[in-house]
């Protein structure tokens, strides 16, 4: 018997093909550190995705914007380009020609033929359109957790539609607004196409009643289409997104996030607010992972109730609508119980936004009674944002001929409003021009409460009148910020509102002053009395500053109106007015 060892068989192996090198630099740090071959997958490379290191996958030379706008202005064929096949993300070629079918009006978008197997932008597009649209995504309504939004986005070689990755109208919605904040080029024009696609996307995904994470994107999703439609002006379409994703957050009890029991449902309205077929949802939410995750569900909720009195505020501005348009708040009221919103980097620090044992729910009961409700209380612009539709709902009812009977507690609630705003306005940092946007927010918001309070009393009430004019003033100082056509692009479309708001009472102000000084001029000398004449020199004065605001108003709406076509309408007829006033000297 032979003892040689038998010749063992080797298995046969595929030779692993040969890749590129990497051009010098271009490896991640971990792949550099250890010294081995990188693939230069980005955001996370192959080797740290099949190991993960102790340190996140890193690169030192990311895909600049300027490079990037550079290859798109130095070739006519980049918005082709844009959606052609690229060899690492699998996205296969799509014509730009095929998604241009939309009408002049922007009214046919949703008709079209959508097709779920339509693919996404090319990766480096993607890129370039979220490095332009995240670092001013909280002015839009975003409310999701961002860096795990733009991990989620760009997870490599996941398809699109695939649950790991963010849904497709939230994705669609992001490039538009990423798109829109472009300057003018290829990315800028691809914003017909974002929309279509967007819009379709909404119409068409199904909310699963158990899917919280595919929930909160589709709430997020129309209320970044909401401040879109609010910027063009199209605010029926506007109304129509918040609406959507109002009905989303009270169906999954958003409100109710702050309630130390499970909530009951909520009785559903009909009406152009919730749909009838939402009285059979029971749509629940499964518990957060962190507080991450909790600090998103209560943001997105009080993020629909800024569009939503955004919206109003808008519409009574232009005359559209005498009265206000269904919403949470004028629904909801002292149901809602969600905590206030703190900012994402507060949250992270959280170990819950709120607990059984110290918070007390009735959220906006206690605030407009300045009550303590435990846990946090962190100072925002949606308490403002309160604050604003109480104003706003106390003058149109005021306004609608209120009866005699119900005056003496109407002017209850005036005086007690005008308490509460100024009670808050105490509370609040000065706001400077290097302030952070949240905090001048918050102080234009809250001095346009006050001039909706006061502004039906201007013409009776001198101390109303002052105040008016005092909280007019105040939105000017608040928003006089250097600036430019375009980073002013990137403020909350409200803003350009409470510009015009501010505008419009200075005009008023300059009116009354016109008229009162015709008045004294018409007078017979000898009929008036001395101490009559000696107001003649201030009011004088008082019309040149008057004058002085509203110019600098109007700059500042000017620089609104460069990317905003609500802005640009708003400041059309404010000089229109303006012009006029002169016209009749």
């Amino acid at each position: 018997m032979s003892l040689e060892p038998k010749p063992t068989r080797k298995r046969f192996r595929p030779p692993k093909p040969r890749t590129q090198p990497l051009k010098r630099g271009r490896a991640c740090l971990n792949c550099r550190h250890l010294k081995i071959r990188c693939d230069g997958m980005r955001p996370v490379c192959g080797n740290c995705m099949r190991v993960p290191k102790g340190e996140s996958c890193k690169f030192t030379d990311p895909l600049s914007k300027a490079n990037l706008e550079h290859h798109a202005a130095g070739s006519s064929q980049f918005s082709e380009k844009l959606f052609v096949n690229e060899s690492h993300s699998g996205y296969v070629s799509t014509p730009m020609s095929s998604f241009s079918e939309i009408s002049s009006d922007g009214q046919s978008e949703s008709r079209s033929n959508y097709s779920s197997n339509e693919q996404e932008p090319p990766f480096e597009t993607i890129q370039l359109l979220l490095q332009t649209f995240l670092p001013h995504a909280t002015q839009f309504g975003f409310a999701l957790h961002i860096e795990r939004f733009t991990n989620a986005t760009l997870i490599p070689q996941i398809p699109f539609g695939n649950t790991l990755r963010p849904s497709q109208s939230l994705l669609y919605a992001v490039y538009l607004w990423g798109a829109h904040l472009s300057p003018p080029g290829p990315l800028f024009d691809l914003k017909p196409t974002f929309l279509r696609r967007a819009l379709q996307a909404t119409s068409t995904e199904i909310c699963t009643h158990n899917d919280t994470a595919h929930a909160l994107q589709m709430i997020q999703a129309h209320i970044l289409l909401g401040n879109y439609f609010l910027m063009q002006k199209r605010l029926l379409s506007a109304q129509l997104h918040a609406n959507a994703a109002a009905t989303l957050a009270m169906s999954y009890r958003l409100h109710k996030l702050g309630s130390a029991v499970s909530a009951s449902p909520s009785p559903m309205l009909h009406g152009t607010l919730y749909l009838d077929s939402l009285d059979e949802l029971d749509a629940h939410l499964t518990p957060a992972q962190d507080s991450v995750e909790e600090g998103e569900r209560v943001r997105c909720f009080w993020a629909v109730v800024s569009l939503q009195t955004s919206i109003n505020l808008a519409s009574q501005s232009d005359s559209q609508s005498m009265g206000l348009n269904s919403c949470l708040l004028e629904c909801l009221g002292r149901e809602i119980d969600t905590p206030w919103p703190m900012q994402i980097m507060e949250s992270e620090l959280m170990e819950g936004y709120r607990s059984a044992d110290n918070y007390e729910g009735e959220t906006i009961q206690r605030f407009m009674m300045n009550e303590p409700s435990g846990g946090p209380h962190p100072v925002s612009h949606v308490q403002a944002t309160v604050l604003l539709h109480h104003s706003m709902r106390f003058s149109t009812k005021w306004a609608s001929d209120i009866q005699f009977a119900e005056f003496s507690t109407s002017m209850n609630s005036y005086t007690s409003l005008s308490t509460r705003i100024t009670q808050f306005w105490n509370e609040l940092p000065p706001a400077y021009h290097s302030c952070a946007p949240e905090l001048i927010l918050t102080h234009t918001l809250l001095a346009a409460a006050s001039l909706s309070l006061h502004r039906p009393f201007v013409a009776f009430d001198p101390t109303a009148q002052t105040k008016c004019l005092a909280a007019a003033r105040a939105i000017i100082q608040s928003l006089h910020v250097p600036t430019s056509p375009k980073t002013a692009t990137t403020v909350n479309p409200i803003l350009s509102t409470l510009c015009a708001l501010a505008c419009d009472v200075l005009l008023d102000e300059l009116e009354r002053t016109r008229t009162m000084w015709a008045e004294w001029a018409a007078a017979p000398i000898m009929a008036l009395d001395v101490d009559v004449l000696l107001p003649n020199l201030p009011v004088c004065e008082q019309e040149s500053v008057l004058l002085m605001d509203l110019q600098e108003g109007i700059g500042i709406l000017e620089m609104y109106a460069s990317g905003s076509p609500l802005a640009e309408h708003q400041l059309k007829g404010i000089q229109q007015r303006h012009n006029s006033h002169y016209a009749s000297l």
